[in-house]
């Protein structure tokens, strides 16, 4: 009925809290263009884990049966529902992390809820920052990943197991764009990029570092 109301034929999205039941939510799934959830991890003095948000973005792509996801990512704090958890807004690194991990997991499309709440003009310049380096990186982001690239992450003798390190490689034009998304909580001693040898020689640079590396033998570290 909303589809036949709409002479644009705008995409129909539906939203879904993260644990909304599998089978009422696949009852209308071939009815939407695109669904995913809405996930806050970061609760002040709560524990939270920000590779939940990769790991939602895995469960609805499941759920819709490959649909495109957008996610609803986190812009307030929690105290203002919750008094008792203390003022926490996300910091840039941790608002970075889980708008790259959506991305990385296959998320396409990201949007931000709670700023209406938001008293921390700090964190709305670092919200600004962030949503001006995705609406940068655009012509990249629409693009599809790029087959056959493999990251492997180099451990140290002790380094604990872990889940490694997830990365997606987008082109645009002749540039490319890197996203190496480190998923686990502790440092690597190295990634090694495998699989560029059609841009051997091209110099990448690290955004926000001082960091650069050439393709050499098909990759870089």
């Amino acid at each position: 009925m909303i589809k036949s109301m709409d002479p644009h034929h705008r995409p129909f999205w539906m939203n879904e809290a993260a644990d909304s039941d599998l089978r009422y939510t696949r009852g209308y799934v071939n009815s939407v263009d695109s669904l995913g959830c809405d996930y806050y991890p970061v609760r002040g003095n709560v524990e939270y884990d920000l590779r939940s948000i990769g790991q939602m973005v895995d469960r609805w792509a499941a759920v819709g049966h490959g649909k495109p996801v957008w996610m609803v990512l986190q812009a307030f704090s929690w105290h203002t529902m919750f008094p008792e958890r203390g003022v926490r807004y996300p910091t840039f690194q941790e608002s970075r992390y889980m708008a790259y991990s959506a991305i990385v997991h296959g998320a396409q499309g990201i949007l931000y809820w709670g700023s209406n709440e938001l008293l921390d003009a700090a964190f709305r310049q670092s919200l600004y920052a962030l949503t001006s380096e995705l609406a940068s990186l655009q012509p990249f982001l629409i693009q599809k990943s790029l087959p056959d690239i493999r990251a492997v992450v180099v451990r140290d003798l002790f380094e604990p197991p872990g889940v490694g390190v997830r990365m997606d490689v987008r082109q645009h034009g002749d540039d490319l764009l890197v996203i190496l998304v480190n998923e686990d909580n502790h440092r690597h001693m190295g990634v090694d990029l495998q699989g560029l040898k059609s841009f051997e020689g091209r110099k990448l640079f690290e955004l926000y570092g001082s960091d650069e590396v050439t393709v050499e033998n098909g990759g870089f570290a």
